[in-house]
């Protein structure tokens, strides 16, 4: 059994027996029971499991009646390492390999990708450090949409005037400004560490690990938009990683200009 089933439950005897929680293997080896616990005579009969009992040690029952424990009537319960959740992690931020993904954390753990290591598990409530909070992560990439404003809205349910089609949501008139160019540098450049904040998010913000899980090429994919709709090119560029699919339609891209 492991720590998170927490009671040791004997039923199904009636006169004639009881259970005693054993001092020690010694003990349970020689049917000895002073220093025991009699945890009673009537069915059925249950221990609570100590919260801090570890993997690997190990708990020691019998009936002191009689004969009862030399003939038999004993029980040694180990404590096992915690069952697997059925958490299944996305390591694509930092480009694993899905086998990674495969073996879930175990269960009173979480996975841990602030520290780009992929099938990384640490304790719940254990203190993780990252170069940027979630809330950090989030305002970074804020200060971008109010620094290159749109001039249209796509979806037609703002303040501003629908799109027309065909029609980019924002145009160098309202966001090719030197704030916007600066706005998005510090994206770029933060890019790494703005990831691993938005994937600490919990409680009322862990909608916001769903930015985390687009990983970088999407991210660059989007300030490289943001970059040619504003007309930033000669102020901005965007590198990806050779070889990539982002790489690949970046470059599809400048032959359609």
């Amino acid at each position: 059994m492991h720590p998170s089933v927490n009671t040791v439950t004997h039923t199904s005897h009636s006169g004639g027996h009881n259970v005693y929680a054993m001092a020690s293997a010694n003990d349970f080896a020689s049917c000895v029971f002073t220093g025991g616990t009699n945890l009673g005579a009537s069915s059925p009969v249950a221990y609570t499991v100590p919260s801090d009992a570890v993997e690997g040690s190990v708990l020691y029952f019998g009936c002191e009646v009689d004969s009862h424990c030399s003939s038999g009537q004993k029980l040694a319960v180990t404590i096992a390492a915690p069952e697997a959740s059925e958490v299944v992690v996305d390591c694509q931020p930092y480009g694993c390999d899905d086998a990674w993904c495969m073996d879930p954390c175990a269960a009173g753990t979480v996975y841990d990708a602030t520290v780009g290591e992929c099938g990384k598990c640490v304790d719940e409530g254990d203190e993780v450090e990252v170069a940027m909070t979630c809330m950090e992560a989030y305002v970074l990439f804020a200060e971008v949409q109010s620094s290159c404003p749109h001039q249209c809205d796509e979806d037609g349910q703002g303040d501003l005037p629908a799109c027309s089609d065909g029609q980019p949501s924002r145009a160098p008139e309202t966001c090719g400004t030197t704030a916007c160019a600066d706005g998005i540098m510090q994206v770029l450049e933060n890019l790494d560490a703005m990831i691993a904040g938005w994937l600490t998010c919990v409680g009322d913000y862990a909608g916001i690990q769903a930015y985390g899980q687009m990983g970088a090429d999407y991210w660059k994919t989007l300030m490289n938009e943001i970059v040619n709709d504003c007309g930033l090119s000669d102020a901005v560029t965007v590198e990806f990683e050779k070889g990539t699919c982002a790489f690949g339609v970046d470059n599809i891209s400048k032959l359609d200009q």
